[in-house]
């Protein structure tokens, strides 16, 4: 039985933060901008800290954004060392644990493949 990640939005900016979800390497999250608010984002690179705080993207210490989905411009996937989370998984929850199990293992091995950004 697969459950599906759980989601919470902040009210005063719509953005929606799914559960995070891990590997042997990094912890991952997708944040999904409401509306258009995705709308000319650079697709060839990584956003930096920077622009991420201008959009309203409000995460704790250690996350870079590491894949960009051409398709889906709204949805960004983030990541962060294991070593460097303040609240580690479960060794239990991993990507095969949600609803989209197969794409959340090929997105986080196409994120834990380079340290560059990834158009997809």
């Amino acid at each position: 039985m697969t459950t599906t990640p759980q989601r919470w939005t902040d009210d005063s900016s719509g953005i929606v933060y799914v559960e995070r979800h891990r590997d042997d390497q990094f912890q991952y999250r997708t944040v999904i901008l409401p509306g258009e608010m995705g709308q000319g984002l650079p697709l060839h690179r990584a956003l930096t800290e920077k622009e991420c705080r201008r959009l309203g993207i409000r995460q704790s210490k250690g996350w870079t954004h590491c894949l960009i989905r051409k398709k889906d411009p709204n949805s960004l996937l983030f990541r962060r060392k294991l070593d460097l989370g303040e609240d580690p998984l479960p060794s239990s929850t991993t990507p095969k644990e949600t609803s989209s199990a197969s794409s959340s293992s090929s997105t986080s091995a196409q994120a834990k493949s380079s340290d560059t950004c990834q158009p997809q």
